[in-house]
């Protein structure tokens, strides 16, 4: 990997977030990671990280959260050509970008 400055600053901060129990935090860098292992092609790595990102989202009922994790690891699957896995995340990605859409909708008609 080209920036390995990068990759080992990020591991770090998610050791001191997992250590902290900063499940928001942690899901943010699990984020960082994989964004940074798919750039530079390493998507299967970037899945795993997602994956994290995703579990932590529900955790923490963070719907966005939760629908950007599926869309980055159908956008990796896709990058793998594992197109049957991908509609599936990007499909779960719609119907919580649509469900987040509506919530936001509801509350300003208030």
């Amino acid at each position: 990997m080209e920036n390995i400055s990068d990759y080992n600053r990020l591991q770090k901060c998610k050791k001191k977030a997992e250590e902290k129990n900063d499940l928001k935090e942690l899901g943010s860098i699990c984020n960082a990671l994989g964004e940074l292992l798919s750039q530079y092609g390493y998507h299967a790595e970037a899945i795993t990280e997602h994956e994290m990102e995703k579990q932590l989202s529900e955790a923490l009922q963070d719907k966005i959260g939760e629908a950007v994790a599926c869309r980055k690891i159908g956008e990796c699957l896709c990058k793998l050509g594992q197109f049957d896995k991908a509609l599936k995340f990007q499909n779960q990605y719609l119907a919580l970008a649509q469900e987040c859409n509506d919530k936001a909708s509801k509350c300003s008609q208030l």
